[in-house]
């Protein structure tokens, strides 16, 4: 499991810096959860870390990790 924790938080670092996903109060936690992984897993260079997590987990438990570990502030542009 930390192994997966620690993907999950490498994924959730790329995203941030990135700026591919901004925080919108108007969208729910979940939504937002739905759309980082679904990013995780159609970006090339995301790709092979989604997968790694999904040898290790199912999808729910990988969106349950991904809302534990994601702080939308970290999604704020400035």
């Amino acid at each position: 499991m930390e192994q997966a924790r620690d993907i999950a938080r490498q994924l959730l670092q790329i995203l941030a810096q990135s700026g591919a996903i901004q925080y919108d109060p108007s969208v729910s936690f979940e939504e937002m959860v739905d759309r980082i992984w679904l990013l995780c897993t159609q970006h090339d260079q995301l790709r092979p870390l989604a997968a790694q997590l999904k040898m290790l987990l199912s999808t729910d438990d990988i969106r349950l990790l991904l809302a534990e570990e994601l702080d939308p502030a970290d999604f704020v542009g400035g």
